[in-house]
């Protein structure tokens, strides 16, 4: 099966997000396409993948060719008032909501993520396939030599990789640090990039800054390449990604091929992926969050870590690419 792909990322959306995804993707074809069937072309195809979908902007789609869209999460239509849009925003939302259901199908990371699709945009049951995304090749090759980039990093600290929208908790997170008076390493180009304040979609993140703001336990990096993302997993004492809403949770799989500890923020989503090979915690409640955090610094999580490991074996480029082919026939044949 030949599949053409809608975009290319750029270098830094290939560290998180759908460039992440994208990249994840290329390499799993590259890898293990030839003994599946599979192949990325940029000519004649026999499905288009659109991999760079938000609800806001115009869904173009080939017409010439049968597409398949992959959707990681619904957050923004969840949480509306935390991801206001306007009339022109909803009303491009609602022309691709229809689009969507002419496409082959959709392909999404999770089944509560189908269970929403379903639900709330009345998707036809088997018109959505789940394929949980698979970890990055660097990761899949496992722990290497620590380098010594960031030697100016205190010796003990707690590891932030993602974004800054709403649903990544950062204010409450940012109130926990406080608490526990630990140092936090917050990594991501969004952090430091001249973003526009007055957003709306970036209040959460104005709230942060305030509450951090000339506070030496908060160690901002900016962006940094997959190396060095991996690098920080190695070195850091404890990973947390406590947020309110998650479409996967990439941190918790990269954490776990690292063997470092996770603190998550309890949700149906972060429970479907990482099962119980986590520290949950209550992510409306800044306390809740310190004591896990304490807990996962203090405590001795061997055996957690050891959990987490074997779970994240799951989401190897191969069984990636077995699902994927699985999900594309299905579609396609439907």
């Amino acid at each position: 099966m030949k599949i053409s792909m809608n975009s290319e990322p750029v270098e830094e959306s290939q560290v998180r997000g759908i460039g992440s995804y994208q990249q994840m993707f290329k390499e799993a074809v590259s890898k293990y396409g030839e003994k599946n069937d599979l192949e990325i072309t940029t000519g004649d195809s026999d499905v288009n993948l659109i991999t760079d979908f938000n609800f806001f902007h115009k869904l173009e789609v080939n017409p010439t060719r049968k597409n398949i869209l992959v959707l990681h999460d619904l957050i923004p239509l969840e949480y509306p008032t935390h991801f206001p849009v306007g009339w022109r925003g909803k009303y491009t939302s609602w022309q691709n909501q229809q689009k969507l259901k002419k496409l082959c199908g959709v392909i999404t990371d999770t089944h509560f993520v189908k269970e929403l699709l379903v639900k709330k945009l009345s998707l036809l049951p088997h018109r959505v396939m789940v394929v949980p995304p698979a970890v990055k090749a660097i990761f899949e090759e496992g722990k290497g030599k620590p380098s010594s980039n960031f030697s100016n990093l205190p010796e003990q600290f707690i590891l932030y990789v993602g974004d800054i929208t709403w649903n990544k908790n950062l204010p409450n997170l940012a109130e926990a640090i406080k608490l526990i008076n630990q140092p936090l390493v917050l990594v991501g180009a969004a952090l430091l990039k001249k973003n526009n304040l007055a957003h709306p979609w970036l209040r959460s993140f104005c709230q942060f800054k305030q509450i951090t703001e000339g506070n030496k336990l908060f160690i901002t990096p900016g962006f940094v390449t997959q190396e060095e993302i991996k690098d920080l997993y190695q070195k850091a004492r404890l990973v947390t990604l406590p947020s309110i809403a998650e479409g996967f949770g990439f941190p918790w799989l990269e954490a776990a091929w690292m063997e470092t500890p996770v603190v998550l923020g309890e949700s149906a989503v972060t429970r479907e992926v990482a099962g119980d090979e986590a520290i949950f915690v209550d992510p409306f409640k800044p306390k809740a969050i310190a004591e896990g955090l304490e807990a996962g610094l203090f405590n001795d999580h061997k055996n957690l870590v050891k959990r987490a490991a074997l779970r994240a074996q799951l989401y190897r480029q191969a069984n990636y690419i077995v699902k994927l082919k699985e999900a594309l026939y299905n579609l396609l044949n439907a």
